[in-house]
């Protein structure tokens, strides 16, 4: 498993097949994939003088964020 940066900046996860098939590393994906919209979406708002008031965390993973701005 590793990480290519792209020419836009962003980073492309590379995983083998084999990684693919274990359950641990499908969920490491989709908990990467989340930690940058968090991060992408947190810094969109910045760029749009809104703020984050609260965030709330899930069970079941999600991530919900109440704005102002």
């Amino acid at each position: 498993m590793g990480f290519s940066r792209q020419e836009d900046g962003t980073y492309r996860l590379i995983i083998s097949d084999f990684d693919r098939s274990i359950a641990k590393t499908r969920n490491l994906h989709e908990q990467i994939k989340q930690r940058y919209a968090y991060f992408k979406v947190k810094q969109e708002l910045k760029s749009q003088n809104k703020e984050v008031v609260q965030e709330i965390r899930h069970q079941d993973g999600v991530i919900e964020l109440v704005v102002e701005g």
